[in-house]
């Protein structure tokens, strides 16, 4: 896993921290920071905040292990969506939504195989690439080594 966190990860973090700064769990909300507070103990408040009741990798180990891949139009990115909605409603912000938006075509990863048939039979581990088109079936051909550092060098 990359060490670097997602985008929404961090949003989760921030979200949360900013919502609860200032309130203890019994505070009504009557302590929070003014917004003209002083920025330098603010920028402290939230680090102190985020050091010591930080979700960020919980948060971003369920969305990348759990959930996983999430394309564009995909059941994934629907169950992620739910999920950081949730998320966000946890951490009391009462107006969290899902905006609606449209796709015209969706791609979902299917089910992939290849084998070597000659000259002996040996099963080849393979996975389609994003937006790639589907076959009519099977396909019969040589192997070919493709060899290059971009796409355009193995397009003959």
């Amino acid at each position: 896993m990359s060490a670097r966190p997602s985008p929404i990860a961090i949003v989760l973090v921030l979200s949360w921290t900013i919502s609860s700064l200032g309130e203890s769990p019994t505070s009504s909300g009557a302590n929070r920071a003014s917004p003209d507070a002083d920025p330098v103990a603010m920028t402290h408040r939230i680090m102190t905040e985020v050091d010591k009741n930080s979700e960020l990798m919980d948060n971003l180990e369920y969305l990348c292990d759990r959930i996983g891949p999430r394309m564009t139009g995909s059941e994934k990115l629907n169950k992620a969506s739910a999920w950081t909605r949730g998320k966000f409603e946890a951490y009391g912000l009462g107006n969290a939504r899902l905006e609606a938006w449209r796709i015209n075509h969706a791609w979902t990863r299917g089910r992939a195989s290849a084998r070597v048939i000659e000259p002996t039979d040996q099963r080849l581990l393979i996975e389609p690439g994003g937006w790639s088109c589907a076959t009519k079936g099977p396909i019969r051909g040589p192997i070919v080594l493709a060899e290059g550092d971009d796409p355009a060098d193995v397009d003959a």
